[in-house]
């Protein structure tokens, strides 16, 4: 897809949420930084047939794993 004219933010969409950490990634545990997490922010692995979605945190690189109903 090409983008044709830049569209801007939009902060209602997404949720606050809380780096928790879940056992993965640097900062293991997480570091409790609050952060707007937007559905581009979410991974996943729905590739390989899992069904995980998580976030990477930008502060610590803790991956803490969220439902994608969060979104919804």
């Amino acid at each position: 897809m090409k983008v044709i004219k830049k569209g801007c933010d939009n902060p209602d969409f997404g949720k606050d949420l809380t780096c928790m950490g879940s056992g993965l990634g640097k900062g293991v545990g997480g570091c409790g930084a609050v952060l707007h997490v937007v559905p581009a922010d979410v991974s996943n692995n729905l590739s390989t047939g899992g069904e995980a979605h998580w976030f990477t945190c930008p502060e610590c690189g803790a991956k803490t794993f969220v439902t994608w109903r969060t979104f919804s």
